[in-house]
């Protein structure tokens, strides 16, 4: 008889390079931000000029951020969360909790995600006035891909957070990893 196979924790090389991409598009996103700001703010005080396309731009970074981190934060399994109630519940009660939750997240991520592609569409199709105009649909194509791969992440979360409920060994890494960058809390405290 075959022993059973053990579940590897550590996500596979093509998982690894999709999450130092994403990181990697953060940080350009992030270094975008800050070049033009200061661009913008020198030629303004300094030269009395300025682009006006850069303010634009920004608001659009601004929402690729926002998205970018959400989604790095949905990776790391680390958003914010209200657990008043959860934190006095048994271990096993408390995973049935997780992954309903995990359910109603991937739910509520895929349906933004679906509207997004329909926001897309119609700014593709009728684009606003004013900068960026024609190309508005772009910049909005981080809103689908956002959301969908945290629905994908929370539907992954919800299968690991059942078995665990089953199987009564937590599968989820954050979870998992010992020396991982959380505070120290007591038994049964989360952020």
């Amino acid at each position: 008889m075959r022993p059973a196979k053990r579940i590897s924790l550590h996500p596979p090389r093509v998982v690894r390079v999709l999450h130092v991409l994403e990181d990697g598009l953060l940080v350009l996103v992030l270094a975008a931000m800050i070049l033009f700001s200061f661009t913008q703010i020198a030629l303004r005080n300094l030269f009395d000029i300025g682009f006006a396309w850069i303010e634009p731009l920004l608001r659009h970074l601004v929402l690729w951020i926002a998205l970018l981190g959400a989604m790095v934060a949905a990776r790391e399994n680390s958003h914010l969360s209200v657990d008043a109630v959860t934190a006095f519940l048994p271990r096993r009660l408390k995973m049935g909790v997780r992954v309903l939750t995990d359910a109603f997240t991937a739910l509520v991520c895929g349906l933004l995600g679906y509207s997004s592609v329909l926001l897309a569409m119609d700014l593709y199709e009728y684009p606003p006035p004013g900068s960026f105009g024609d190309q508005a649909w772009i910049f909005s194509l981080v809103l689908p891909l956002g959301f969908c791969v945290m629905a994908l992440r929370y539907l992954v979360f919800m299968v690991l957070h059942g078995i665990s409920l089953i199987t009564g060994n937590s599968l989820v890494p954050s979870e998992t990893d010992e020396g991982h960058d959380q505070p120290e809390l007591a038994p049964g405290d989360h952020l």
